[in-house]
This record gives C-alpha cells, sequence and structure tokens, in this order.
C-alpha cells in the first residue's frame, strides 16, 4: 500500500480497453435475443456493476488511509475499515459503501439493490422460464439499463472526488497551517 499521498492516483484501472470491449461486447449481444446472448450479456453486466462496486470500495479506502496517514503524519491512520479484504457480491458491497458519504450516494445504492434484485430475477429463476426468450430478454433489458446507469453515475462520483482530491493535495489545509504557525 502506497503511504505517500501524492504518489497516489484514484480511480486508475489498469485495464480500461478491455473492460470497454467487454461493455460493448454485452450491449451487443442484449440486442440479438437468443438466449445464449442474453445470458452472455448479463454476466458481463453483473461483472461489471460488482467490479464499480468494488472498485469504487478501494478507493475510498485507500483514500481515507492516505489521508489520516498524511494529516496525523502516520501515528494515527484508518487502515481498514469494518472487514479484512473487499467483499465480492452486491449485498456486502453495498453495506461497506453505505459507510462512506459521497455524491449520489442515496440513487447510486439504490441502482445497485435494484440491479442484484433484477440479476437476482434472470439468474435464480432461469429454470423456472419457460423457453420464451422474451421472458429473459425482459430482465436482461432492466439490468443493462440498470447497469448503464450505474456506469454513469459512476463516472460522475468519481469525477467529483478526483476533482476534490487534486484540490486537498495543491490547497494547504487552514488547520495544518494553524499547527505549524504555533509551534514556532
Amino acid at each position: 500500500m502506497k503511504d505517500n499521498i501524492f504518489a497516489y492516483l484514484p480511480f486508475e484501472h489498469d485495464n480500461t480497453e478491455y473492460i470497454n470491449n467487454l461493455i460493448n461486447y454485452a450491449r451487443e449481444q442484449s440486442n440479438k435475443g437468443s438466449a445464449e446472448s442474453i445470458l452472455a450479456s448479463a454476466v458481463i453486466y453483473t461483472n461489471l456493476v460488482e467490479y464499480l462496486a468494488t472498485h469504487l470500495l478501494k478507493n475510498f479506502k485507500q483514500m481515507v488511509y492516505l489521508l489520516t496517514y498524511h494529516q496525523l503524519q502516520g501515528v494515527l491512520f484508518l487502515k481498514n475499515t469494518k472487514s479484512k479484504g473487499a467483499p465480492k457480491t452486491l449485498g456486502p458491497l453495498k453495506n461497506e459503501l453505505e459507510c462512506y458519504e459521497f455524491p449520489d450516494k442515496q440513487d447510486f445504492l439504490k441502482d445497485i439493490i435494484e440491479f442484484s434484485n433484477a440479476r437476482n430475477a434472470l439468474f435464480h429463476r432461469l429454470f423456472e422460464k419457460d423457453e420464451n426468450v422474451t421472458k429473459l430478454d425482459v430482465d436482461l433489458v432492466k439490468m443493462q439499463s440498470l447497469a448503464e446507469e450505474i456506469l454513469a453515475k459512476y463516472n460522475v462520483i468519481i469525477t467529483g472526488i478526483t476533482t476534490t482530491w487534486q484540490n486537498i493535495l495543491t490547497v494547504p489545509q487552514s488547520g495544518t497551517e494553524k499547527i505549524k504557525k504555533d509551534k514556532k
């Protein structure tokens, strides 16, 4: 874990091109209408939403750690919140994200819950569906719509937080300046 607050770049993705290709593939598959295409698209959208929620949580944890480590000079800092590691499924991810305040939080988390319910409707009742693909299609349309909405909100959230992060690094904190002046 990097302890240098100035070296940390929040919300970087290791494989952006690959992620974008998967999103485009899911969009293409969702328009084909076959059961196989619907399932392929649903799996990709599920992984996308889980990835975005996990990525957001990991970055929030790292930012809080760095801010507390930097501001308190490594004497006292918040290294981990709640659990060891990051949860892998949407329910626990949503619960951990609830511990943080961030722009559009309520709508973002509401969409996560709705997506999880739509995913469950498709995957957990898959064998209850008849051979009519249109019933699967209805679940996928909802999943696709919610995944696209979550992606758009994620981009807004990270843009705002990244801007704020950059401002924190460039603007001296008034409390810190006061502490330094009082020590003289």
